[in-house]
């Protein structure tokens, strides 16, 4: 479930780590560290968009990124659900 939430709320970290106004001290550590994650974490926040559904995709690398997202999340729900499977006494 954490996972799940980092992968959604991805998006609004990198926008709060790349704010160019934050003048506080760490705010350096915070952007690499967030840039770092959001490599290796899926943005699944942008699988909820409906634009490019509604208005078509601007480019062909849009459903790309859908269907790579889309990919990203099954495979999430695979492994934790094998690793739950595992778990079990029956």
């Amino acid at each position: 479930m954490g996972f799940y939430v980092m992968t959604r709320m991805i998006g609004q970290m990198l926008g709060i780590a790349n704010n160019p106004a934050d003048v506080y001290h760490g705010v350096e550590l915070f952007t690499t560290t967030m840039k770092t994650v959001s490599v290796l974490v899926p943005r699944l926040d942008l699988l909820a968009q409906t634009s490019w559904l509604l208005y078509g995709a601007t480019v062909t690398p849009d459903y790309f990124y859908a269907l790579a997202q889309t990919v990203a999340f099954i495979f999430v729900i695979l492994i934790a659900a094998l690793i739950d499977l595992a778990r079990r006494q029956f």
